[in-house]
C-alpha cells in the first residue's frame, strides 16, 4: 500500500518539471497520505512511511515495478518465518479462527 503511495505521487510529480528540485514536498506529502491510509485503516506500521519516503526521492526510476519488488519481499519473508517457526511446533494452528 505504501509502495503504490509513494509511487503515485511520485509520478505525479514528475510530470511537473520542477520537481527534481525539491523532492521533499513530494516525500512528505507520500508519507503523510501513507501515514493517513493506515491510520484510517488500523494498521500502522512506521516502516512503511519511509517506504513511500524512498519512492519518492530516492527508488523514483524503478517506478511501477517497486510495487512487485515490495511485494515479492514480503512473501519471501512470509515464506521464511513459516518454514522456520514450523521446524519446532505447528505455526500458525487456528489462524482462520479469533482465538
Amino acid at each position: 500500500m505504501a509502495s503504490f503511495v509513494g509511487v503515485a505521487i511520485g509520478k505525479l510529480f514528475a510530470l511537473n518539471e520542477n520537481a527534481h528540485s525539491m523532492p521533499q514536498v513530494g516525500g512528505a506529502l507520500a508519507c503523510a497520505i501513507t501515514t493517513a491510509i493506515m491510520t484510517i485503516t488500523n494498521t500502522v506500521h512506521p516502516p512503511a512511511g519511509a517506504t513511500a519516503l524512498l519512492a519518492v526521492t530516492q527508488s523514483y526510476d524503478v517506478g511501477w515495478y517497486l510495487i512487485l519488488i515490495m511485494l515479492l519481499g514480503c512473501v519471501l519473508m512470509q515464506a521464511v518465518a513459516l518454514v522456520i517457526n514450523n521446524i519446532q511446533r505447528r505455526f500458525p494452528i487456528y489462524w482462520w479462527t479469533p482465538q
